[in-house]
């Protein structure tokens, strides 16, 4: 496959538009995993729109790849990765937002609520022994929300390297498109 015509200003704008609607996915999953303490199912309809995002950046590329210009192997990871990147940009922001002027305490509070469950301090005594899970909430609630939001923005743009070669290599398999005709 030649890639001819291929213009890095172009594939960056659609990278943009892509990536807003995948990094809107992520943030809408992002705010589900923030309550699912609260209500569980939103955990699990947070890790759907998870996925749902992963299929989403699928489909784009492949759009792209069959309507704009055919991409190679580091073309595709290359956009992939611009629209992850836009997407985690954008989630990282919205954490922060969330984080400034949302939360007010909630996630420290469900922390600490989980943290008084005998199961729960079983389990993180088997997982990390000798560690005091009360003194790691204490260190967590005197965070300040810049070194908390490093820590998400580290988190975010890993989530978007994984992301991106994952779209890239399922975005490679190729499928026929319903308006390709077929010599049988």
């Amino acid at each position: 496959m030649e890639e001819t015509g291929f213009n890095y200003a172009q594939a960056r704008a659609f990278a943009g538009q892509y990536g807003l609607i995948v990094g809107v996915l992520w943030i809408v999953s992002f705010g589900c995993a923030m309550y699912a303490f609260d209500f569980p199912l939103l955990g699990h309809v947070g890790n759907l729109f998870a996925l749902l995002s992963l299929f989403a950046e699928v489909w784009f590329l492949r759009q792209f790849q069959h309507e704009i210009v055919p991409l190679g192997g580091m073309r595709r990871w290359w956009m992939a990765w611009t629209i992850s990147m836009y997407a985690a940009l954008l989630t990282s922001f919205a954490q922060f937002l969330y984080f400034r002027f949302i939360d007010g305490g909630h996630l420290l509070a469900s922390f600490r609520s989980m943290a008084e469950q005998v199961e729960y301090e079983e389990m993180m005594q088997s997982l990390m022994p000798g560690t005091d899970f009360k003194t790691i909430l204490e260190d967590f609630s005197a965070m300040p929300v810049g070194a908390l939001m490093v820590n998400f923005i580290a988190f975010n743009f890993f989530v978007a390297l994984v992301f991106s070669v994952i779209s890239a290599l399922f975005s490679a398999v190729r499928l026929p498109y319903p308006d390709e005709s077929h010599d049988d």
